[in-house]
């Protein structure tokens, strides 16, 4: 910061009178830091330990202040000097804040000429520098009415009170905010102890303090409140409305998109809460948001740890909530956001980075006075504290460059959405692809779900908490479930939760959310709008050729969305044709794998391929394993490619599928033990007691060839002896095997006892 000093041109007989009075009123031990100006006051009727035991409102008047330059070489005298506290927890700290006021408007250091002056203590603030740093940025940007300040010395009755920042408060006037109308007005929304300061509260329940009026007319003034009260509330439901065309004509939307920047940069906590400045010029004027005050809080001063999430956008009160909710509203019209972003890319980023340039220089300026003053009043080391809030603040210029990035441009509409060559799913990453469904909603934000509405990406872990109460920590984690999509260039993109304003990240293949100094993801968005009409020509076709109708909406409906979750196509057709309708067809074998190859590879089997399969139904496995395998074949899966839909692997879900052994051991046993095809009930019946170890193949093979139904069958010898083999051995009798049962069996040996030696020879294998 440059002070320019303006001494006044002094007629040569008033020279000594200055002279004099300055050397009357100097405290003897007024010793001048080389590197900020002094003010001194003289009391008159009262002692500083009165003023700072008191009441802040209590006036005291007839004091005199010197104004000195960085040499301590007198530059005024003002005489009649009122003072008084002023702040709010400011106040109640050891080191107090003052207001001075003069009885005519007076220049002090350049600042421009003005009645009522403040002292700020920066008492909260060890690097003293966040007031003037944030009020540096209102200025850069065009914030009308924004306060130069000059860091100065403090003495009252020769006691060295340190550092001050001196300026003036939010007021009307030439130097400060020039209003011309007669009915122009100031308000501050605030959350005033004393209620008999509120002028009107909100239709929203904020509380409006009238701080300053053009006129002085009581009766002019009555009507600009009225007026302004009544633009607010319309305001106010206007906005929530989100009708950006009568919000936009009652406003100035740069000042208010501006304010919130700046707040939203500082993470200042008073932004919603009090110190928030609106005006109005006039009945035929709009609102405007300003004059920009008090920061000594925030820049990472009382919320040490930095978030990402957009601060004054969400305040975290605890509810009931105090604060002014209009950022929030406003915030939600895309509108508003979009222009708020517009102006921190194209114009406020830079000028900040300026700012910080500039605050360094300021830092270096008033260095060791404001040592001497942390020395002083017990604050922490200067350097550290300048050190910190540098750091801080480029921190939070990042995060707010993030935020303020432009949003990917998509419609709504399912998509692929793909990190790392992975597809998201609702809880991490997954190997096949899951449809996801982006609806873009009225504030400008999206929701992420399937596209059935189903909740999604609802089990996003927190990396760490970023507040340090308990109360903000719940606040913090409550998943709003609304995200923002980032474009990174080049097709892909990010997402950030509305809530949190972290990124959504994959981290050992699942969800988490964390800042993105911890690392981002970078997903790719592929829309499915080509794929759609493929699905639902794949599924016609389906229905054509296994139900030899058109689909229904109910069916098409219900079969896309299998496919569109990842479902393999194989497992579709399963589905079909073992559905009531298909069942009911009584299709054969043949036509089934004529209408399976159709299906599933879009030609008619060949000759062998016919043969093959009808072989293996006839050995006793189901339909399912033919799906099985023909959907493991690579033409398969070349005529999934063309649909643009999930091949997969299908696997028969099917006992008799995965036991082939036993099934065809099984199956020998009717067909050459009981001579016929086995029924279902009784395959199955016997497969599920060998499968589930309850009964022996030797046991099954016992029961079986020694049955009722066998010896019903009245098989001669020879035929009972090939029986026998080739249920149990799967082969043709020898000659030699043959002939010594075919003699035991004729001198009387018994069958069953046959059927036991022949299972319990070393070649019984299933």
């Amino acid at each position: 910061m440059n002070v320019i000093i303006f001494s006044n041109r002094i007629k040569a007989g008033a020279f000594f009178a200055l002279v004099l009075m300055a050397l009357i009123f100097l405290p003897s031990n007024v010793m001048a830091k080389a590197d900020v100006p002094t003010i001194s006051i003289r009391l008159a009727e009262t002692t500083v330990d009165e003023i700072n035991s008191g009441d802040k409102s209590t006036k005291y008047g007839g004091n005199t202040a010197v104004i000195m330059d960085t040499q301590g070489r007198a530059l005024q005298t003002i005489t009649n000097v009122e003072i008084k506290g002023r702040g709010n927890t400011t106040w109640k700290a050891e080191k107090k804040p003052y207001q001075i006021k003069f009885g005519q408007k007076t220049d002090i250091f350049g600042l421009g000429k003005s009645k009522k002056w403040v002292l700020l203590a920066n008492h909260f603030d060890a690097s003293q520098l966040r007031n003037d740093f944030g009020l540096s940025i209102a200025r850069s940007i065009g914030m009308p009415g924004t306060t130069d300040g000059v860091f100065v010395e403090l003495f009252i009755d020769d006691e060295d009170l340190g550092l001050y920042y001196l300026c003036h408060k939010p007021e009307i006037g030439e130097s400060v905010l020039d209003l011309k109308a007669e009915d122009g007005v100031l308000f501050e929304i605030d959350q005033p102890e004393d209620a008999n300061t509120i002028s009107f509260i909100s239709s929203d329940g904020d509380h409006f303090n009238l701080k300053d009026s053009v006129s002085s007319d009581d009766a002019i003034i009555k009507k600009a409140v009225n007026v302004f009260e009544s633009r607010w509330n319309r305001l106010v439901a206007d906005a929530k409305g989100r009708d950006w065309e009568a919000v936009s004509s009652q406003i100035d939307v740069d000042s208010f998109c501006k304010y919130y920047l700046l707040n939203e940069l500082g993470m200042n906590l008073d932004a919603t809460l009090t110190s928030f400045y609106v005006y109005m010029d006039g009945e035929s004027d709009v609102i405007h948001a300003g004059p920009p005050w008090d920061f000594d809080m925030c820049f990472g001063n009382q919320w040490g740890k930095l978030t990402e999430r957009m601060w004054a956008y969400q305040s975290l009160h605890n509810e009931p909530d105090p604060n002014s909710h209009i950022l929030m509203t406003l915030l939600d019209i895309p509108e508003f956001r979009h222009r708020a972003e517009e102006i921190w890319r194209d114009e406020m980023r830079d000028k900040v980075m300026e700012c910080i340039s500039d605050m360094e220089t300021t830092a270096a300026a008033i260095r060791t006075a404001a040592a001497a003053n942390n020395n002083l009043w017990g604050l922490d080391n200067y350097d550290t504290a300048v050190f910190s809030l540098r750091t801080w603040v480029l921190e939070r210029v990042d995060s707010l460059s993030n935020w303020f990035s432009h949003p990917a441009d998509i419609p709504d509409g399912n998509y692929i959405i793909t990190a790392g060559g992975s597809y998201l799913t609702g809880t991490g990453l997954s190997g096949t692809a899951i449809r996801t469904k982006l609806t873009k909603l009225k504030d400008g934000f999206w929701t992420i779900g399937t596209p059935d509405y189903a909740s999604y990406l609802t089990g996003t872990a927190r990396t760490s908490q970023y507040f340090s109460t308990p109360s903000s920590e719940a606040r913090m984690n409550t998943n709003s479930q609304e995200w923002m999509i980032q474009d990174l260039g080049e097709g892909r993109c990010a997402f950030f939760n509305k809530d949190s304003g972290l990124y959504l990240r994959i981290v050992g293949g699942f969800l988490q959310e964390g800042k993105k100094s911890e690392g981002i993801t970078e997903f790719v968005l592929t829309s499915t709008a080509e794929q759609d009409v493929l699905v639902e020509e794949f599924i016609k076709r389906l229905y054509k050729t296994l139900l030899d109708r058109d689909v229904d909406s109910t069916g098409l409906e219900s079969w896309s969305r299998y496919l569109f979750s990842g479902t393999p196509a194989a497992k579709v057709i399963s589905g079909i044709t073992y559905s009531p309708e298909y069942l009911s067809r009584s299709i054969s074998d043949t036509d089934y794998v004529k209408m399976l190859y159709r299906a599933l590879l879009d030609r008619e089997p060949k000759d062998k391929e016919m043969t093959a399969w009808l072989g293996v139904l006839n050995q006793g496995y189901t339909r399912k394993k033919l799906i099985e395998g023909v959907s493991g074949s690579d033409e398969y899966v070349a005529m999934c490619d063309e649909y643009q839909i999930v091949a997969g692997k299908y696997r028969s879900d099917d006992m008799l599928d995965h036991n082939g052994a036993y099934l065809r051991f099984v199956g020998r046993l009717y067909v050459y033990g009981l001579g016929r095809k086995w029924d279902d009930a009784g395959l199955r019946g016997w497969m599920q007691r060998i499968v589930d170890g309850k009964t022996s193949p030797e046991t099954v093979a016992t029961i079986i060839l020694d049955s009722s139904e066998m010896r019903t069958r009245n098989l001669s010898n020879k035929d009972f002896v090939r029986a026998v083999y080739l249920s149990v051995l799967n082969r043709e009798p020898d000659p030699n095997g043959e002939q010594m049962w075919l003699l035991a069996l004729e001198i009387g040996y018994d069958r069953s006892r046959m059927i036991r030696k022949v299972i319990k020879s070393g070649e019984f294998a299933v």
